[in-house]
Protein backbone atom coordinates (compact mmCIF):
# COMPACT_ATOMS: atom_id res chain seq x y z
CA UNK A 1 0.00 0.00 0.00
CA UNK A 2 1.51 3.20 -0.86
CA UNK A 3 1.67 6.15 1.54
CA UNK A 4 1.66 9.68 1.08
CA UNK A 5 4.07 12.32 3.41
CA UNK A 6 4.26 15.68 3.11
CA UNK A 7 6.43 18.42 4.64
CA UNK A 8 5.86 20.50 7.77
CA UNK A 9 7.65 22.67 9.44
CA UNK A 10 8.25 21.68 13.05
CA UNK A 11 7.78 24.57 15.39
CA UNK A 12 9.92 23.40 18.36
CA UNK A 13 12.78 22.53 16.49
CA UNK A 14 12.24 25.47 13.94
CA UNK A 15 13.39 23.23 10.82
CA UNK A 16 11.12 21.32 7.76
CA UNK A 17 10.61 17.68 8.17
CA UNK A 18 8.67 14.87 6.73
CA UNK A 19 5.93 13.41 7.98
CA UNK A 20 2.46 11.79 7.17
CA UNK A 21 -0.34 13.64 5.64
CA UNK A 22 -2.61 13.30 8.38
CA UNK A 23 -0.15 15.57 10.24
CA UNK A 24 -0.87 19.44 10.37
CA UNK A 25 2.00 22.34 10.30
CA UNK A 26 2.37 24.28 12.87
CA UNK A 27 3.19 27.14 10.29
CA UNK A 28 6.38 29.31 10.68
CA UNK A 29 6.33 32.07 13.48
CA UNK A 30 5.72 35.54 11.66
CA UNK A 31 8.07 38.11 12.87
CA UNK A 32 6.38 41.10 15.22
CA UNK A 33 6.95 44.44 13.48
CA UNK A 34 5.26 47.56 14.63
CA UNK A 35 2.37 48.36 13.94
CA UNK A 36 3.44 52.57 13.74
CA UNK A 37 3.90 53.76 10.62
CA UNK A 38 5.36 56.94 9.46
CA UNK A 39 2.48 58.48 8.18
CA UNK A 40 0.13 57.04 11.15
CA UNK A 41 2.33 58.20 13.92
CA UNK A 42 0.05 61.34 14.83
CA UNK A 43 -3.25 59.31 14.98
CA UNK A 44 -1.71 56.41 17.43
CA UNK A 45 -1.12 56.66 20.85
CA UNK A 46 2.03 57.01 22.52
CA UNK A 47 1.62 54.15 24.17
CA UNK A 48 0.68 51.51 21.12
CA UNK A 49 3.48 52.52 19.70
CA UNK A 50 6.02 52.38 22.60
CA UNK A 51 4.97 48.74 23.49
CA UNK A 52 6.26 46.97 19.87
CA UNK A 53 10.44 47.74 20.49
CA UNK A 54 12.22 45.39 22.60
CA UNK A 55 12.99 46.38 26.30
CA UNK A 56 16.40 47.01 26.18
CA UNK A 57 16.22 49.89 23.75
CA UNK A 58 14.43 51.66 26.07
CA UNK A 59 16.58 51.51 28.56
CA UNK A 60 19.23 52.45 26.45
CA UNK A 61 17.26 55.73 25.86
CA UNK A 62 16.40 56.44 29.59
CA UNK A 63 20.26 56.00 30.33
CA UNK A 64 21.24 58.56 27.62
CA UNK A 65 18.60 60.77 29.45
CA UNK A 66 20.20 60.55 32.69
CA UNK A 67 23.52 60.81 31.36
CA UNK A 68 22.41 63.91 29.74
CA UNK A 69 20.79 65.05 33.02
CA UNK A 70 23.82 64.53 35.51
CA UNK A 71 25.68 66.68 32.81
CA UNK A 72 23.63 69.42 33.30
CA UNK A 73 24.70 69.51 37.31
CA UNK A 74 26.06 73.00 38.09
CA UNK A 75 28.49 72.96 41.31
CA UNK A 76 27.60 74.95 43.90
CA UNK A 77 31.05 75.96 45.39
CA UNK A 78 32.51 79.00 44.01
CA UNK A 79 36.50 78.75 44.87
CA UNK A 80 38.01 82.21 44.90
CA UNK A 81 36.64 85.95 44.84
CA UNK A 82 33.78 86.20 42.67
CA UNK A 83 33.98 89.95 41.18
CA UNK A 84 30.99 92.26 40.44
CA UNK A 85 30.26 95.58 38.90
CA UNK A 86 28.02 97.67 37.00
CA UNK A 87 27.67 95.05 34.31
CA UNK A 88 27.08 92.48 36.42
CA UNK A 89 23.19 91.29 37.05
CA UNK A 90 21.40 93.56 39.07
CA UNK A 91 19.80 92.48 41.85
CA UNK A 92 22.78 89.83 42.03
CA UNK A 93 21.20 86.73 43.86
CA UNK A 94 23.59 84.32 45.26
CA UNK A 95 23.01 80.45 44.98
CA UNK A 96 26.81 78.92 45.72
CA UNK A 97 29.32 78.97 48.42
CA UNK A 98 32.20 81.12 48.06
CA UNK A 99 35.76 81.73 49.52
CA UNK A 100 37.69 84.48 48.57
CA UNK A 101 40.98 84.30 47.23
CA UNK A 102 43.83 84.96 50.01
CA UNK A 103 43.70 88.26 51.58
CA UNK A 104 40.49 89.38 49.40
CA UNK A 105 36.85 89.27 49.97
CA UNK A 106 34.29 86.57 49.19
CA UNK A 107 32.22 89.21 47.00
CA UNK A 108 34.40 92.29 45.50
CA UNK A 109 31.70 94.79 43.98
CA UNK A 110 32.82 98.18 43.08
CA UNK A 111 29.90 100.19 41.50
CA UNK A 112 29.05 103.67 40.33
CA UNK A 113 25.22 103.11 40.18
CA UNK A 114 22.97 101.86 42.42
CA UNK A 115 23.37 97.26 43.68
CA UNK A 116 21.49 95.09 45.47
CA UNK A 117 23.53 92.00 46.16
CA UNK A 118 21.04 88.63 47.53
CA UNK A 119 22.72 85.85 49.72
CA UNK A 120 20.54 82.82 49.13
CA UNK A 121 19.67 80.69 52.44
CA UNK A 122 21.71 78.19 52.74
CA UNK A 123 24.83 79.72 51.20
CA UNK A 124 28.06 81.17 52.99
CA UNK A 125 30.33 83.17 51.69
CA UNK A 126 33.91 83.67 53.15
CA UNK A 127 36.50 86.00 52.70
CA UNK A 128 40.24 84.49 52.18
CA UNK A 129 42.23 84.22 54.79
CA UNK A 130 45.58 85.46 55.08
CA UNK A 131 47.71 88.85 55.37
CA UNK A 132 45.39 91.87 53.82
CA UNK A 133 47.18 95.25 52.76
CA UNK A 134 43.69 96.49 54.56
CA UNK A 135 41.20 95.12 56.61
CA UNK A 136 38.40 94.75 54.91
CA UNK A 137 39.46 93.66 51.39
CA UNK A 138 39.16 90.02 53.34
CA UNK A 139 36.08 90.74 54.09
CA UNK A 140 33.21 87.90 53.31
CA UNK A 141 30.62 90.84 51.19
CA UNK A 142 32.87 94.20 50.01
CA UNK A 143 30.68 96.85 48.44
CA UNK A 144 31.78 100.16 47.28
CA UNK A 145 29.57 102.83 45.22
CA UNK A 146 30.76 106.18 43.93
CA UNK A 147 28.89 109.25 42.63
CA UNK A 148 25.76 108.91 44.76
CA UNK A 149 25.23 105.06 44.30
CA UNK A 150 23.67 102.99 47.03
CA UNK A 151 24.74 99.76 48.82
CA UNK A 152 21.87 97.42 49.35
CA UNK A 153 22.70 93.41 51.01
CA UNK A 154 20.10 91.08 51.96
CA UNK A 155 21.88 88.00 54.02
CA UNK A 156 19.65 84.93 54.05
CA UNK A 157 23.10 82.70 54.65
CA UNK A 158 26.23 82.77 56.21
CA UNK A 159 28.94 85.73 55.78
CA UNK A 160 32.14 85.52 57.25
CA UNK A 161 35.18 87.42 57.06
CA UNK A 162 38.32 86.41 56.20
CA UNK A 163 41.04 85.38 59.39
CA UNK A 164 43.97 87.54 59.85
CA UNK A 165 47.28 86.84 60.58
CA UNK A 166 47.49 90.89 59.89
CA UNK A 167 44.13 92.69 59.32
CA UNK A 168 40.71 90.40 59.78
CA UNK A 169 37.88 90.75 57.48
CA UNK A 170 34.38 92.46 58.41
CA UNK A 171 31.96 89.92 57.74
CA UNK A 172 30.47 92.75 55.51
CA UNK A 173 32.07 96.04 54.50
CA UNK A 174 29.70 98.59 53.12
CA UNK A 175 30.91 101.90 51.53
CA UNK A 176 28.80 104.49 49.75
CA UNK A 177 30.07 108.27 48.62
CA UNK A 178 27.02 110.06 48.95
CA UNK A 179 24.05 107.29 49.00
CA UNK A 180 23.38 104.89 51.61
CA UNK A 181 24.32 101.42 52.73
CA UNK A 182 20.92 99.17 53.33
CA UNK A 183 21.79 95.94 55.01
CA UNK A 184 19.41 93.19 56.45
CA UNK A 185 20.02 90.47 57.99
CA UNK A 186 18.15 87.15 58.42
CA UNK A 187 21.05 84.78 58.93
CA UNK A 188 24.21 85.25 60.54
CA UNK A 189 27.71 87.59 59.96
CA UNK A 190 30.58 87.17 61.54
CA UNK A 191 33.81 88.99 61.77
CA UNK A 192 36.82 87.26 60.57
CA UNK A 193 38.52 85.21 63.63
CA UNK A 194 42.52 85.51 64.37
CA UNK A 195 44.85 88.05 65.80
CA UNK A 196 44.51 90.79 63.34
CA UNK A 197 41.29 93.50 63.49
CA UNK A 198 40.09 96.69 61.95
CA UNK A 199 43.42 97.85 63.92
CA UNK A 200 46.25 95.36 63.46
CA UNK A 201 46.52 93.48 67.04
CA UNK A 202 42.95 93.90 67.59
CA UNK A 203 40.43 90.22 68.20
CA UNK A 204 39.20 90.16 64.92
CA UNK A 205 37.21 91.70 62.02
CA UNK A 206 34.08 93.57 62.87
CA UNK A 207 30.69 91.85 61.94
CA UNK A 208 29.43 94.96 60.16
CA UNK A 209 31.22 97.89 59.09
CA UNK A 210 28.69 100.31 57.14
CA UNK A 211 30.64 103.82 55.63
CA UNK A 212 28.15 106.67 53.90
CA UNK A 213 29.29 109.83 52.82
CA UNK A 214 26.65 112.22 52.92
CA UNK A 215 24.03 109.47 52.80
CA UNK A 216 22.42 106.62 55.45
CA UNK A 217 23.51 103.39 57.05
CA UNK A 218 20.32 101.41 57.12
CA UNK A 219 20.79 98.55 59.40
CA UNK A 220 18.14 95.62 59.97
CA UNK A 221 18.75 92.34 61.94
CA UNK A 222 16.62 89.58 62.10
CA UNK A 223 19.20 86.84 62.57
Amino acid sequence: MNKVYKIIFNKSLGVLQVASELVKSQGKQTSSKSSCKPSSLASLSASKCLATPPPYKLKAISLAIALSCTALVVPNVLAGTLPLSDGSPNPYSNTVDITGDPGSAGIYGSFSSSFEIINSSGRTITGGAGNSSFANYSSGVYMYSLAGASNTLTNNGNITGGAGPGYSGSGVYMHSIGGSNTLTNYGTITGGAGAGGYIVGGAGGTGVQMVAQSGNNILTNNG
